[in-house]
């Protein structure tokens, strides 16, 4: 299987000696446990539309079977890399702005591709929090 892993270069390019965080972590641990992984270098900075064309060609360029995307900016996850024709598989890692979150998620289910979270406990909070929405 081939994987194509957008990197945001928020701090830099994507350095096998560097891990900033629990989200660089995880790109770290995808390249270190599967073969065939091929990192594009994505500047948030740019606009959405510029990455999301950028990602979703590089991924056909190199025959990728999937997209994981780990980061919720749209460039990586947003509405305009829905249409792609690889399976995206997000994996949300932390509680952001939850409506927008949701919104994301959704968009990803609806056009196919898969959305996943790094812990149960994470589950569960969003679990607990979409019980309390139906309670009102």
């Amino acid at each position: 299987m081939k994987i194509v892993l957008p990197y945001n270069t928020h701090f830099g390019e994507y350095n096998s000696d560097i891990i900033v965080g629990g989200i660089e972590k995880f790109c770290h641990q995808i390249v270190d446990n599967f073969p065939n992984v091929e990192i594009i270098n994505i500047d948030n900075k740019e606009p959405v539309k510029d990455n999301t064309i950028k990602i979703k060609e590089f991924a056909r360029s190199v025959d990728a079977d999937i997209i994981i995307s780990n980061w919720h900016q749209a460039s990586f996850s947003g509405a305009k890399i829905t249409d792609s024709e690889i399976p995206i598989m997000f994996v949300n890692h932390g509680h952001h702005g939850l409506g927008s979150i949701l919104s994301l998620m959704r968009n990803l289910m609806t056009n196919n591709h898969s959305c996943n979270m790094v812990s149960k406990s994470q589950h569960e909070w969003y679990r607990s929090m979409a019980k309390n929405i139906t309670k009102v």
